[in-house]
């Protein structure tokens, strides 16, 4: 509500000697943040005074000494939403004044206020050939100004500063037939104004005639029809017309008094009042037209009135030694107080008494104070009452009462309740009354307290006071369980004894309780709250005991220990807020509810639990030998599909045996163990370039081969522990031999020349293989075995080696040659190759045994004698040792982007710097074979989505200049740096040559800074 309206109506009615005030339903005064109008009427002329300020003290006042019964006071320049006081006087001819007070709150000042009044209801009526009446009305009190002329440049202006919600201007002197265009305008107190459009109304062509008034005023009977005697006094009557009353008069007795016409009503005033006797009175009023109306005339009584007396008594029967205090009240027809009289009091029955009255402004009444001393008869009395006043008739008045001697009607001692136990605190209340139903108050009481079963005497007590009772308060102590307690109290008042007793027993108290919880089922962050009712056997509330309660975690160990409050009957539970940390789970409340000495544990149950996280495992290959590097990706997830940034991820990798796992997930110990910490996703600018955590862990080469499992536990705050387990093969890898060999031979010895080839699966040599072999007799012969091992000739690329043969060693026939070729993480592989070996000069025995995997094109070819051996030439694959990858090094990529976010800070500074991200991209590869990089690193896969991001923002924004767009160029080298090394681009990222002129341009307030650092990345 834009503007609080405040009304204030005050009337004051004046009596012939008193003037009296009264409030009245407002009607249309307004009161706003810096005034407000008080009105009220009397009904004497008299003078208008208002007294106010902030307290009853008042301190400024406003005066206005004219004479009239219709006051108004404006009081300006007040504090917004203050409350004031205030008093209203009024002083008559004669001198008698009347007063009122009450108090008003201003309204909010209305400085925020920007809204103009709205204007509504805008029309034109009245109209004649001369004038009109506008009018219109506002949603809020506001001024008033109308604009009106014969066109739209109105001319003519009518205003009202008064504030109102209803409007209206009358026009006078306006032409005939003729057509007016008016404005109205309303202005708030805020001073926001609101504005109509253009009106128009039109003029008659003629005056209309108004026909003749033939109606006389219609005049009500004088009053009052009684006053007294010498004494100002005012006569009205109610006056009405259809036109206007124009004059009135007051005849009295045939004589004629000019008499006032105001609000409806004609008045006279006698200021010497009327003679003692009868006069006939009426009022006759005349209207413009000259027509004449008459009231009824009445017979106005001026002589003694009659008085009313009323006498007031505390109470109708006394004892001796008490106050008689007699209180009377006289008032006139009216009911106005008479103040002056004289008062003459007399107290008859056994004896007579006078009594003595006295006016008293406090109770605005006649007072007499009499002591009925201790040697009063008692019986019936009768209090006589005279009232004499020079202006009115003397009056009597009686009232009844009576003496009666004082006795104990009532001596009664209760207890607060009917069961008690241990602790508990018994109340007493001993009620003593007279006769009459009074409490008596001046007693001496004394008692006892004995035990209920033995009657031994346990301890004297003495109640007390407290009101219109008597208590006393005993605390029964632990050990009272079972027991009976009597309490005796004795007392002795004016002459007369009384004693009472009561007995109580102790019980036990039957503790019980209920617990209630908002929700036993709750989630990291959540609220624990309850309330627990704590009531004995009988149902009822026990308040003072003491709750405490212990929340246990699924083992039994107290994690939390929480408080209790007692409020509106129940046992408030301390609010407890779920940590991140607490594991999920079946908890138990332990409530442990004691008032000595019973005590109670309940138990209620209570379950956390939390959401769990979304985590997938990606690995480069579903099986891996001792030695290799495994590339890992772990993307986390929140249930909303948000990557979890904070979650930390653990992991290992063990071997899997006949068990796999346990119950409980724990695997047997071996010594293969690969500990994992997989790096957290990677923050720039604002956002994670890599979602996923990644780790590439080397698997030892004495691992042994088998079925592994990888295992990761991930952990955020506030979410369930998500363990993953993922299985893969370990397996050797396998060799493959190529081999030759010759036999020359001589008359008494021979030599055994041979050479291997050793390649892995991928055709790629390996070097340092242990090469032994055997030269050993078929079944037919005996002894002669020879043990030999190839050594790798670098020069040749090859494992040669030679063995002596003497005849003197081994006989001449058939052989097995006997290779075995091993290296760590691979499968050991062998050939067997038979061979006849003679004695003689020249003899020559070749063999060849190629390579499984390259055998492509095979051809026979002669061994020797009846030797017909298989030979194929293998056919190669991807040339040895050209298949490689540059992987990232995860930590490198850190640092070289914290370096970046440094270079942005200091530029954004408007500080040059010089960084070379080339370089520092250059250290986070590393060239690995192409069977360890099987997967793209995480990081360079959303390195590239970033890049085509990026590329995009290039597009939409080439026509920019600023800081952002430089940031941009050194985002976009940055990609290119890692991407040239990574993916062989030149520059994945075209940069705009107006960008490039733009951010090295030195004039340039805000690229200045960026000179020294895109120069040497962009030439």
């Amino acid at each position: 509500m834009k503007k609080i309206l405040v009304f204030i109506f005050l009337f004051l009615s004046v009596i012939p000697t008193v003037l009296a005030l009264s409030i009245i339903p407002p009607s249309s005064v307004t009161a706003t943040h810096e005034l407000v109008t008080i009105t009220w009427t009397t009904d004497n002329s008299s003078t208008t005074e208002i007294e106010y300020g902030k307290d009853t003290t008042y301190g400024t006042n406003v005066t206005n000494e004219s004479m009239t019964t219709s006051h108004t006071v404006t009081l300006t320049g007040l504090s917004s939403s203050t409350t004031y006081y205030y008093r209203a006087k009024s002083r008559d001819a004669s001198g008698v004044q009347a007063t009122a007070s009450s108090s008003f709150a201003t309204t909010a000042s209305p400085s925020s206020d920007t809204t103009a009044p709205s204007i509504s209801s805008i029309s034109a009526s009245s109209i004649t050939n001369e004038s009109a009446a506008i009018s219109w009305t506002t949603d809020e009190s506001a001024t008033s100004e109308l604009e009106y002329g014969k066109d739209t440049n109105y001319g003519s202006v009518g205003s009202n500063s008064t504030l109102k919600t209803s409007h209206k201007f009358t026009l006078t002197g306006l032409s005939s037939s003729t057509t007016y265009h008016y404005r109205v305008k309303s202005k708030d107190v805020s001073n926001n104004q609101g504005v109509s459009g253009d009106n128009t109304f039109t003029t008659l062509a003629t005056q209309i005639t108004q026909p003749s008034d033939t109606t006389s005023p219609a005049v009500g009977s004088a009053s009052p029809t009684s006053v007294t005697p010498n004494k100002q006094s005012t006569f009205s009557a109610t006056v009405s017309d259809n036109i206007g009353v124009k004059e009135c008069k007051l005849v009295k007795n045939d004589a004629n008094y000019t008499a006032t016409v105001s609000s409806g009503a004609a008045s006279y005033t006698f200021a010497s009042g009327l003679p003692e006797g009868t006069h006939n009175i009426y009022f006759e009023c005349k209207d413009d037209a000259g027509n004449v109306g008459k009231g009824t005339s009445v017979a106005v009584t001026s002589g003694k009135q009659s008085i009313q007396i009323k006498i007031n008594l505390p109470k109708t029967t006394y004892y001796p030694n008490e106050f008689l205090d007699p209180k009377i009240t006289v008032t006139d027809a009216s009911g106005k107080l008479v103040t002056d009289a004289y008062i003459k009091g007399n107290l008859t029955g056994p004896k007579t008494y006078n009594l003595y009255f006295f006016y008293s402004s406090l109770c605005d009444c006649y007072k007499a104070s009499y002591y009925l001393s201790e040697s009063i008869s008692t019986g019936d009395y009768t209090l006589s009452i005279e009232v004499s006043h020079s202006d009115f008739k003397t009056t009597s008045a009686d009232a009844s009462l009576k003496v009666i001697k004082p006795t104990i009607q009532t001596f009664t001692i209760t207890a607060d309740k009917k069961d008690y136990f241990s602790g508990d605190s018994v109340a007493l209340t001993v009620t003593a009354k007279d006769a009459l139903g009074n409490a008596i108050k001046d007693l001496y009481l004394t008692g006892e307290l004995r035990d209920g079963d033995t009657g031994k005497l346990l301890q004297v007590i003495y109640p007390s006071i407290l009101g219109d009772v008597y208590i006393y308060k005993y605390y029964l102590d632990y050990d009272s369980v079972g027991k009976k307690y009597q309490f005796t109290v004795s007392t002795t008042w004016k002459e007369q004894k009384a004693n009472a007793s009561t007995t109580i027993t102790v019980g036990k108290r039957g503790l019980n309780a209920d617990v209630v919880l908002e929700k036993n089922v709750l989630s990291p962050k959540d609220v624990l709250k309850g309330r627990i009712k704590v009531y004995d056997k009988d149902g009822e509330t026990v308040k003072d005991a003491s709750v405490g309660i212990q929340v246990k975690d699924p083992q039994g160990f107290a994690t939390r220990y929480l408080s209790t409050t007692f409020k509106d009957g129940f046992y408030e539970i301390e609010s407890w807020t779920v940590e991140d940390w607490f594991a999920v789970g079946n908890y138990t409340m332990e409530i442990k509810i004691s008032k000595h000495p019973e005590e109670i544990v309940l138990t209620k149950a209570i379950e956390i639990t939390k959401q769990k996280l979304n985590v997938e495992v990606s690995l480069d290959k579903t099986s891996y030998k001792p030695n290799d590097r495994m590339y890992m990706k772990i993307l986390v997830t929140y249930p909303n599909g948000t990557v979890a940034k904070d979650a930390w991820v653990s992991g290992e990798v063990f071997p899997l045996f006949a068990e796999p796992a346990t119950k409980e997930g724990f695997y047997k110990p071996s010594v293969c163990r690969i500990y994992l910490s997989p790096v957290k996703p990677v923050l720039y600018k604002g956002e994670f370039i890599q979602r996923y955590f990644l780790d590439s862990p080397y698997i030892p080469s004495e691992c042994s081969t088998g079925e592994y499992a990888l295992k990761l536990t991930v952990n955020a705050p506030g979410y369930a522990d998500a363990e993953i387990l993922k299985e893969f093969d370990l397996a050797l890898a396998k060799l493959f031999i190529e081999t030759g060999f010759r036999m020359d031979s001589q008359v008494d010895a021979a030599n055994l020349v041979m050479y291997a080839e050793v390649k892995d699966e991928n055709g790629k040599s390996v070097e340092f293989a242990a090469i032994d072999g055997t030269l050993s007799p078929t079944e037919e012969l005996k002894g002669c075995v020879k043990q030999f091992t190839l050594y790798y000739d670098y020069r040749l690329k090859r494992y040669t080696g030679n063995q002596f043969i003497s005849k003197y060693e081994c006989t001449e026939g058939k052989y097995i040659i006997h290779l075995e070729a091993s290296s760590t993480s691979y499968e050991k592989a062998e050939v067997v190759q038979g061979v006849v070996l003679q004695y003689k000069e020249g003899y020559e025995y070749q063999g060849y045994v190629p390579s499984t995997p390259f055998e492509s094109a095979c051809k026979e070819v002669s061994c020797g004698e009846n030797c017909i051996q298989k030979v194929c030439t293998p056919v190669a694959a991807t040339p040895v040792g050209e298949c490689f990858n540059f992987v990232t090094d995860d930590d490198c990529i850190n640092t070289c982007t914290s370096t970046l976010e440094k270079a942005e800070e200091a530029i954004s500074k408007g500080t040059a710097t010089e960084i070379d991200l080339k370089a520092c991209v250059d250290k986070c590869a590393t060239k690995v074979p192409c069977q360890g990089s099987g997967i793209s690193p995480a990081a360079l896969e959303l390195m590239i989505q970033k890049l085509d991001e990026l590329k995009k923002e290039v597009k939409e924004t080439k026509e920019e200049v600023g800081g952002l767009k430089q940031m941009l160029l050194f985002i976009i080298d940055f990609i290119n740096s890692i991407l040239s090394k990574y993916l062989q681009q030149e520059q994945a990222i075209t940069i705009p040559s107006e960008v490039v002129q733009n951010a090295t341009n030195a004039t340039n307030p805000i690229t200045a800074g960026f000179v020294k650092v895109f120069k040497p990345l962009t030439g």
